[in-house]
Parts: structure tokens; sequence; C-alpha cells
């Protein structure tokens, strides 16, 4: 939970540097998608320590090949088990899988061959290749058909394959006496999107919930009632993903193409969240609203946390612009859209694109107490920092959904057990390093977010922190 009062901490892995095994290793199954990365089975980092991401030097046991090279720097990430379990005499320990391009160089010719690895570093960065090259090999096999192909500027997103793609889902005609919820915004989205799952998932529904990138995997962006689905579930959404892509036959749409990853845990979530029987399903936009793959859904109510310059070149050169284009994944089918307080201008930007879709917005304060929010969100139960906000936001507008929809307010006593068991991972994080230290690790990219993550620091440390690391993207203002 993101409170002013940073959560206990927990022991932070110590990394043992200077490991070397050796392993029985083959090409990897899946068609390469670029970079130099040998799969090992998840159970290895935790036994030795070492981090997904790790650098190390892979060397063929025995002499090379004629013309190949005798070592090469790769990286490592977790591999899917079933494709280390293809010789069951093998231990998973002594198992691995080498990226296509890595076994070309080291001259495993689509056979086993005994490797040795040295952990050179354990964490560093990738060896050269592309962005998206990085970003497939960096997560697990399952989360590879989310990732694959992501947009760029020479494959722009496509809104509409987006939507050509909800249709041949038929998620519209699916949704229908469902609740659908979008939550869009500059900064927040996550904590308003899981705070309103709460609120309705304590008012008796069923509830689907997806969110931003994931902490260790992609599995955590798609839950019901606050638990991640099933890996076998998972894995089954990846593999109806790669069925959409292999039937685009020659010469017809491939509707994939331009859908960015964040879209494609959206569609094809919901698909699977509809399938899974959710009442209501609460879904985070990626970036932006009209421009975002959320717009393509029928939302029956949106939430708009904070809105401030970021992502200029894609969203609007002002806030405002950028609020028009947030509070444009609403359409015709939006009853509310729920707004934070904030600037002057963003909120008449939020205020007339409500009025141009017919929909009513609802300004939502985390300083009033006549908030919906007040009568359940207090004390424990209520982020104390600056995560408040967000999370006041998402109580409101459950509270709301819950009332517009007939059910009601949800039991004082199961809400407020339900509020206390939400958890933000990376929103004032405590970790307790191996040498005692205390870490304290927050998300923040605004200045007031900042300020607030500084203020927890001291008061965790009791003083002046000794170290503050600050690592800021490119793309916010």
């Amino acid at each position: 939970m993101p409170t002013g009062s940073p959560q206990p901490a927990v022991p932070l892995p110590q990394p043992k540097m200077a490991v070397e095994l050796a392993l029985s290793a083959l090409p990897q199954r899946t068609p390469a998608r670029g970079g130099y990365s040998v799969g090992l089975h998840p159970s290895f980092f935790d036994v030795w320590g070492v981090l997904p991401g790790a650098r190390v030097t892979v060397r063929p046991v025995g002499e090379p090949a004629q013309g190949r090279a005798c070592a090469a720097a790769a990286w490592l990430v977790p591999a899917d088990a079933a494709d280390l379990a293809r010789d069951a005499a093998q231990a998973w320990s002594q198992s691995a899988w080498v990226s296509r391009p890595l076994a070309k160089q080291l001259g495993m010719a689509g056979g086993p061959g005994q490797l040795l690895l040295t952990v050179s570093a354990n964490r560093g960065p990738a060896p050269p290749s592309s962005g998206a090259a990085q970003r497939d090999e960096g997560m697990g096999l399952a989360d590879r058909p989310f990732l694959a192909d992501a947009p760029t500027k020479a494959n722009p997103r496509r809104l509409d394959h987006a939507r050509a793609l909800s249709a041949r889902l038929g998620l519209a005609g699916r949704a229908r006496g469902r609740v659908l919820v979008g939550v869009v915004g500059s900064k927040g989205k996550g904590t308003a999107a899981i705070y309103a799952s709460a609120v309705l998932a304590a008012g008796g529904l069923k509830v689907g919930t997806i969110t931003g990138p994931g902490i260790t995997s992609g599995i955590e962006r798609i839950r019901i009632n606050g638990e991640s689905i099933p890996e076998a579930d998972y894995a089954a959404i990846g593999r109806r993903i790669e069925r959409f892509a292999g039937a685009s036959a020659p010469g017809t749409t491939d509707l994939l193409r331009g859908v960015a990853p964040s879209g494609r845990y959206l569609l094809f979530g919901l698909d699977y969240l509809l399938n899974a029987g959710c009442h209501a399903v609460v879904l985070e936009a990626g970036r932006g609203g009209a421009s975002d793959e959320l717009s393509v859904l029928p939302l029956d109510y949106l939430l708009v946390t904070e809105v401030f310059r970021e992502h200029t070149e894609y969203l609007g050169a002002t806030a405002p612009l950028i609020a028009r284009d947030k509070v444009g994944a609403a359409s015709a089918a939006t009853s509310i859209i729920f707004y934070l307080a904030q600037s002057a201008p963003v909120e008449r930007a939020l205020r007339a694109g409500a009025r141009a879709l017919g929909a009513t917005a609802l300004r939502v304060d985390p300083a009033c107490e006549s908030n919906p929010a007040a009568w359940g969100c207090q004390g424990a139960v209520a982020p104390a920092g600056y995560g408040r906000r967000n999370a006041v936001l998402g109580v409101s507008a459950g509270w709301a959904i819950l009332r517009e929809t007939g059910r009601g307010a949800p039991p004082r006593a199961r809400l407020a057990t339900t509020l206390a068991s939400v958890t933000t991972p990376g929103r004032l994080t405590a970790l307790r390093g191996p040498d005692g230290a205390t870490l304290l690790v927050d998300s923040a990219v605004t200045r007031d977010g900042l300020v607030a993550a500084l203020f927890a620091a001291r008061k965790l440390a009791g003083q002046r922190p000794e170290h503050i690391i600050i690592s800021l993207p490119s793309d916010k203002d």
C-alpha cells in the first residue's frame, strides 16, 4: 500500500558474484528475435542470488568449432520450465537454453552442447541488440507474445487494428451487462485502479483488473479479486495471441501489428476476464486516452488521475491538450467521468471532454470530507502520503459505481479489511540490504511525489538519508 509510512523492510537477496557453472544447453526452440541470452530455470536465480539480466561469459567446454568464437558475452533470463525438461535425466540446475544467435556464434548447430557460464556482473546492460529484442529477451517466455513487435516510428501504433481486433474477439457484445471501468492519467493510474477494484470486490463483485508493467513478470498485470491469474492461464493467453499472429495469411492484415504491448494486455486480458465470469473489469491505459487501445472499448466509467506534461510528442504540447487526449478514452457509452482535483486549465479540458460525450463529470477532491471515500477510506486503510490522492479517487469511484449499479455500499468491516489488504510494490517500499542498510524504493515522477518520498525516507531513517539515487525519465516534465 502506498503510505506516508514506508512498508516494513524485507530482506534484499544477497548477490553472489563469480558464479561458475557447467551446463548442458540446447538452442532455443522458439524463433530468435535478436540478442544473446541464456535461459535458466527460475529457481536458479533464487538459489544463487543472481538477478535476471545478469551479465555472463559463455564458453563451450572443449575446443571451439573451426572459425567459431571461444567465448561470448550474454545475459541471463528466466526460462520456461518446459524448455528445460527435454531430458528427464537432466536436473534443472544443470540445464539451459541459449538464444539462436548465441548458439550460432558458439557453433551449436541445432544439437546439445556443454557450456561453462561465469557470472561477470549481477546486473548489467544487455549485449547490443534492438530495443524490442532487449524487451523480449529480458522477460520470461510467457511474456513474449504480449511484448513482441512493439510499435516504433517505423511501425506506428494502429488503433484501427486494435478496433478490428476487439471486434474479432467480440469484446463489446460480451461486455454487455458487465461493468467496464477505464483509468487514465499521467501518474497514479495503477493505484487508482487497484483501489477501485478493491471497493468493487468488497461490494460482492468478481472483479478483474488489468494494470501497467509488472514488477517481476507480466502475469502480475492481469488479476481477479486482487490475485494474479494462474500461470497456465497466462501461458494460454499468450498462445491465443500467437495463434492470431499465425493466422495472418499472405496479403491479409496482421491485426496485431501496431498494437502496443499494453494494448495486447488490455484486449486479450479482457477477453480472458470476460470468459472467467468477472462482473466488473478495471482497465488501466498504457499511454494517453484517445490515442490508447483503451479507447476502442465501450467503457461505462472513466477515472482520470493527475495530468501533467508527458509524452508531448504523442499526446500534446500542454497539460490541457494532454487532458483532452486522456478524457478521449471515454465514449458515448460512458456515463460518468471521475477526475482528480487539479489545475484549473486541466479541469476545464476534462469537463469539456465530458460534455462533448454527454457524460457526467464528477470532481474528486481528497481534501474534501464530503467525498464518499471519507466513509470507508480512513486511518490505516488509506495511504497517508502522496499516493493517497489516487487511492481516494479509486475508492470514491468504486463506491459511486456500486451505488449507480444498484448494489449499494459494501459492509463497512469487509471494506476496511479489503482496503487494508492492498499493497503496491515500488511505492515507498522499504528493503533491507545484505549489509543491514535500509533502502526506500519509490516511483515518483513529479516534484510533489519526490518531495513526499524524501520526507518518508527521512522519517524512516530518523535523519537525513545518507545516499539518494534518482532516475528521471526523459519524457516527463
